[in-house]
């Protein structure tokens, strides 16, 4: 329910605000005489203004899922792959993690690196290399190898 606190509410940093409260709540503050119930005009006014709600939310918030994985390729340097999944589902592949990824998933994968003896001398190299190149904040540069984006019907995109 839609309330305005009046001149009567007890708190004086509310008095004039407006609030999205439940029912059972709101009614006891209107019975009080500390608010008064702001009707919606139409339907539509309702809906809008709890999708606004919804979206301000910041629990409901699409993420993004990040992911190290061993790689199934045929290329013997490329061990280990990051992954990016969007909210919509669109999967990114990366041989190294992207300067946009989370520090997590940048310490998982030299983490990952580093217990492999084989592909730690040739990533290290790969690695200083990538972090000295300056970075579009966008996200991808035309140097990031094994850049690959699927939709999410499988079609891949880019």
């Amino acid at each position: 329910m839609r309330i305005r606190y009046t001149e009567f509410a007890l708190n004086p940093a509310l008095r004039g605000t407006i609030s999205h409260l439940p029912a059972h709540r709101a009614q006891a503050l209107i019975d009080s005489g500390a608010a008064v119930e702001l009707p919606y005009k139409n339907y539509v006014e309702r809906l809008n203004d709890e999708q606004a709600q919804r979206a301000a939310d910041p629990k409901n918030a699409p993420a993004t899922g990040w992911s190290v994985r061993e790689s199934v390729g045929n290329n013997p340097r490329v061990r280990f792959v990051v992954v990016e999944t969007s909210p919509l589902g669109e999967i990114t592949f990366y041989d190294a993690p992207p300067a946009h990824a989370p520090a997590s998933v940048k310490q998982k994968y030299a983490d990952a690196v580093a217990t492999d003896a084989a592909a730690f001398s040739s990533r290290a190299e790969f690695l200083a290399k990538q972090r000295n190149e300056p970075r579009i904040t966008t996200g991808h540069t035309a140097t990031d190898l094994a850049v690959v984006t699927f939709g999410a019907n499988g079609v891949k995109r880019g």
